[in-house]
């Protein structure tokens, strides 16, 4: 896997502040929890619209999010805290999920 553009991810939280490789390996790592939203046995834990939400957030550069968070804040902050809610022993997704939110509370 080619090293990931961290500018399509929306943590520019104080979290990563000067520790670009930190961030790079959570994406990777978020980037294989992903995959696994779409196995059965977890997507039947989340609210319906959930994945959809989930991985269209995640799937453009900051600007892209920044616009879904302008158009309906609520929906995809309720998918995310769907994530923690559901899915909160999945290490690598809380650690990007959580960071993403901090990232979009402190922008």
């Amino acid at each position: 896997m080619s090293k990931l553009d961290d500018k399509k991810f929306l943590h520019y939280s104080l979290v990563f502040y000067q520790k670009d490789k930190d961030l790079t390996n959570i994406a990777m790592r978020a980037k294989l929890g992903f995959d696994q939203l779409n196995s059965p046995s977890k997507e039947s834990a989340l609210k319906p619209k959930t994945v959809e939400n989930f991985l269209n957030f995640n799937s453009k550069n900051k600007a892209y999010q920044k616009e879904l968070l302008e158009e309906d804040p609520e929906a995809f902050i309720e998918s995310l805290l769907d994530v923690i809610i559901c899915l909160n022993r999945e290490t690598s997704l809380m650690e990007y999920v959580l960071t993403t939110i901090d990232a979009i509370f402190t922008e």
